[in-house]
């Protein structure tokens, strides 16, 4: 749910990206437990997991008011959206945007922490624990559902509040 209007090209991006519309943005978190939870819950079971982190260098923040039009860029540029949509709002979300988006993106200021295939169900109950949840990530009946769904899958009962 969109609480305000988005004020920008950039923004109706970031929320149509968000969403699941395909743009020329990348979904990022600046909390590595989120960026961990999407790994974890998103890729199939029978593979290893990775996260990626990135150093941001200050002038690769997009500042709306100074670029307004988002297909002006000319490298990859981060965007801090603006707090319109509580999702991104509670995944601490950011996004890359990018000028060649069909390309791949190779940066020596990346780098992967890969979470084993054999550790993966441990780690998203770990993050459970610490409160990373779909119900954290999707503050709706959508995110509590899937964490429910979760839970009855994972044998975890209601009301047990601690998982080992």
């Amino acid at each position: 749910m969109v609480a305000s209007r988005p004020m920008s090209d950039w923004d109706w991006l970031a929320v149509a990206q968000h969403h699941g519309l395909p743009t020329r943005l990348l979904d990022w978190s600046t909390n590595p437990l989120v960026a961990c939870f999407f790994a974890v819950a998103s890729l199939p079971v029978d593979e290893d997991a990775i996260v990626h982190a990135y150093s941001i260098p200050d002038d690769d923040i997009i500042d709306p008011k100074k670029i307004e039009d988002p297909f002006s860029i000319d490298r990859v540029m981060f965007l801090l959206p603006s707090k319109s949509v509580s999702r991104i709002v509670n995944q601490r979300g950011l996004f890359s945007a990018h000028n060649q988006p069909n390309l791949p993106w190779v940066s020596p200021k990346m780098n992967e922490f890969i979470i084993p295939k054999t550790m993966r169900a441990r780690f998203r109950r770990g993050l459970f624990k610490m409160g990373i949840d779909h119900s954290h990530i999707y503050p709706d009946l959508g995110g509590l559902c899937e964490t429910l769904k979760w839970r009855y899958e994972a044998g975890i009962g209601i009301g047990d509040p601690m998982i080992g």
